[in-house]
């Protein structure tokens, strides 16, 4: 689909509106599921997005009525590197904040998710927003960046080295910890054994260490892909490959102790899913439970990929599940990425 993203409002509302009905949900339930907005050839969006059919690769909400939803798109601009652009939720405006316009000074292809960390940075103020680039940067692999939501102030906080020693080409957004006030990430790519790193940094910049080289090796993952996700102590996140059937994991990160631990091997039950897609997304169900949702590209029942839930409660209890097996007709989504 050639223009798949230019409406990135109705992405976010498919999201939003794909998670509520399923809360509460039993462990590894199917549930119903519905499309709630089919991409056409062309939208009123296409004017706004000059030199591209841009892929937007990010998003968050900002105060508003209606609210702006803030996002990226990885390619377009004066120079096809991608933009930084508001849109209001009910598709009334579209403004730019920040075009990608030099490979060194700005990077390009900005990734995410985009987050806006509710803290004060000295001689920049408040209302920051963090973010990575797969590429650009001094050695042309990737940056992390930080920019006020107005446009201004924008900086490059680090170049990923040309080596690939501390991480290269990132694909995901950072995650803010509020415990330790560290941004996390993770990238596909380098580290000491080149299939990626997990990694943190202080939104000044500083403090850049390099916390996982991820091996590849079972039962470990390699290839993480997608951004963390926070929940109490922990941070979650996926590998697209590796594990003990090479095809995705679910780990567990505890920055208080620098535990890392694989919670979940994809290949276990290909029927719920394999080789996840992107990151997950946490949802309170009853109140009290923290359900962990993602995709899967491939596996299921039909073949076509899944919706996995993924639950645990303390070290022994886990359960994990397709709450949507893909594909179950002509007209359903499949092998969602």
């Amino acid at each position: 689909m050639s223009t798949r993203v230019h409406k990135a409002f109705l992405i976010l509302t498919a999201l939003l509106g794909l998670l509520s009905p399923l809360m509460p949900v039993p462990a590894c339930a199917a549930q119903a599921f519905n499309v709630f907005f089919q991409f056409a050839t062309n939208t009123s969006f296409l004017p706004a997005f000059p030199n591209s059919e841009p892929t937007v690769s990010f998003w968050s909400v900002s105060p508003g009525d209606p609210p702006w939803i803030v996002a990226a798109a990885s390619s377009g601009g004066p120079l096809g590197h991608g933009r930084l652009v508001k849109i209001r939720a009910d598709g009334s405006s579209i403004e730019d904040i920040v075009y990608f316009t030099n490979a060194t000074l700005r990077g390009r292809e900005p990734q995410g998710p985009l987050i806006e960390p509710a803290l004060h940075v000295e001689g920049v103020g408040t209302g920051l927003m963090f973010g990575t680039c797969r590429m650009g940067g001094t050695a042309d692999v990737g940056c992390i960046f930080r920019v006020r939501n107005d446009g201004g102030f924008f900086q490059i906080l680090r170049s990923f080295a040309a080596d690939g020693r501390d991480g290269r080409f990132p694909n995901g957004g950072l995650t803010y910890f509020p415990a330790d006030g560290f941004l996390y990430g993770t990238t596909p790519e380098g580290g000491t054994n080149n299939v990626g790193t997990l990694f943190r940094i202080k939104p000044d910049g500083t403090g850049y260490v390099i916390l996982r080289h991820f091996t590849g090796t079972a039962p470990d993952g390699r290839t993480p892909n997608g951004s963390l996700v926070v929940v109490g102590n922990y941070l979650f996140g996926t590998t697209y490959v590796g594990g003990v059937d090479d095809v995705g994991t679910l780990f567990r990160y505890q920055p208080s102790d620098l535990a890392y631990t694989v919670r979940w091997q994809f290949g276990s039950d290909p029927e719920q899913g394999i080789l996840p897609a992107g990151g997950l997304a946490l949802v309170v169900e009853n109140g009290s439970v923290n359900a962990l949702y993602g995709l899967a590209s491939h596996g299921g029942t039909n073949e076509a990929g899944t919706l996995y839930r993924y639950v645990e409660i303390g070290e022994s209890y886990q359960a994990f599940g397709a709450a949507k097996h893909f594909g179950a007709t002509p007209e359903d989504a499949r092998q969602p990425k």
